[in-house]
């Protein structure tokens, strides 16, 4: 149990840094993973991305046969038991970690040059523990073949590298600023950037790329799906509510998710109360403040990180 616990702590990284990167949909800048990976698993990777395990795996089941041998293949069974993870129990993690690894190595083993397999096996060695086959020298390693194939890839990746061993603030935006150089349409790099910033003190920098992320959706609206425009949206709010900074917009922007049914897949509604309460205390808005705290309050029962957010804020 000890070993699975160690998993639990830093899956946090791990998972999270994925889905980080995989903010990414623009094929104009062979940054989809789509556009790597053959046309006949696209069936499968639209359920990956739908989070539909089940869907997933019976359309990866059919095609076992007649492309089992292929890197693609292996690197979308390592997706879907990515996708298990979020669900997994502490005792399950370790081996559904492992079985993830493994697919990613197969891939390579298959396709040296498979990028979306690279970048994900990188992944998993900077962010899982050594128990499980994490490995942050391999990690550099790929870092540096990725960077060599002139990928894409290896500044989503460079960026997770520095946040893992903890680099100063200033290395870490260096490394965003090139990855917004090579690509400046990128939505998924700016919002990259947002989530990861969005969790600290100076949010300043997070509202400038806010606005330049609500000018490229309405110059590119492809770029981005319905659930990633609502966390755009969700974003707002929360810098809104942590900072002071657009308190407006920021109340704009969760109310419609609410109003619209619209919350982001991986957002509880609480979250997007307690923001909208924190909000509306700042704008001296007392009644809708404890409207919206007390809808947190209810929502909180069995949520630990609710209940954490409300007593930081007083509730």
């Amino acid at each position: 149990m000890h070993h699975a616990t160690g998993f639990t702590r830093n899956c946090w990284l791990f998972s999270a840094f994925i889905a980080l990167a995989m903010f990414i949909a623009v094929p104009a800048h062979a940054q989809d993973i789509r556009s790597g990976i053959n046309e006949a698993f696209h069936e499968v990777y639209d359920a990956i991305e739908a989070a539909d395990v089940k869907t997933a795996e019976r359309a990866l089941k059919d095609m076992r046969r007649t492309h089992r041998d292929t890197a693609d293949f292996h690197f979308l069974e390592g997706q879907i038991s990515m996708l298990k993870l979020n669900d997994a129990s502490m005792v399950r993690m370790p081996f559904i970690a492992r079985g993830m690894r493994r697919s990613w190595e197969r891939a390579v083993e298959i396709d040296p040059e498979h990028q979306v397999s690279l970048f994900s096996l990188a992944m998993y060695y900077a962010a899982a523990p050594g128990i499980v086959g994490g490995d942050k020298e391999k990690a550099t390693a790929i870092h540096k073949q990725l960077a060599e194939l002139n990928s894409s890839w290896q500044y989503p990746l460079h960026v997770t590298l520095l946040m893992g061993k903890e680099a100063e603030h200033d290395e870490v935006e260096a490394a965003f600023e090139r990855w917004f150089e090579a690509y400046p349409e990128l939505i998924g790099a700016r919002m990259n950037y947002v989530l990861i910033r969005n969790n600290e003190d100076d949010r300043s920098r997070v509202y400038e790329q806010l606005k330049i992320v609500d000018t490229l959706i309405e110059a590119n609206p492809d770029q981005v799906t319905a659930d990633q425009r609502s966390q755009v949206d969700y974003q707002w709010g929360k810098m809104a509510a942590e900072s002071g900074i657009a308190l407006e917009e920021g109340k704009k922007r969760l109310l419609a998710l609410i109003e619209e049914d619209r919350i982001p897949m991986n957002i509880r509604e609480g979250f997007v109360h307690a923001r909208l309460g924190a909000i509306y205390q700042q704008l001296d808005d007392q009644e809708n403040a404890q409207s919206h705290f007390a809808k947190a309050k209810r929502l909180s029962s069995d949520d630990s990180d609710l209940k954490e957010l409300l007593e930081r804020l007083n509730v």
